[in-house]
């Protein structure tokens, strides 16, 4: 993938990056059964799956952090 579809993958909202999950997962099925080249796909179908592994810990973290700060807050 481009230097520039990494940065498309970070400003795409979560409806659209899920949306091109699920489409390249299909296309993968697709393409296993028909016998073709599949590398690029599941290189993408990789950096898809990263980013949204990221975000997923990022709200994690958000969420802790939140957590821990009205914590702080209710024992003053």
């Amino acid at each position: 993938m481009k230097k520039n579809g990494l940065d498309e993958l970070k400003m795409m909202d979560e409806y659209n990056l899920s949306r091109l999950l699920n489409y390249l997962e299909d296309r993968l099925i697709h393409e296993k059964r028909r016998g073709d080249k599949r590398s690029s796909l599941e290189i993408e179908l990789c950096y898809v799956q990263r980013e949204m592994e990221v975000r997923k810990h990022r709200k994690i973290a958000h969420l802790n952090y939140l957590s821990s700060k009205n914590n702080q807050m209710s024992s003053v």
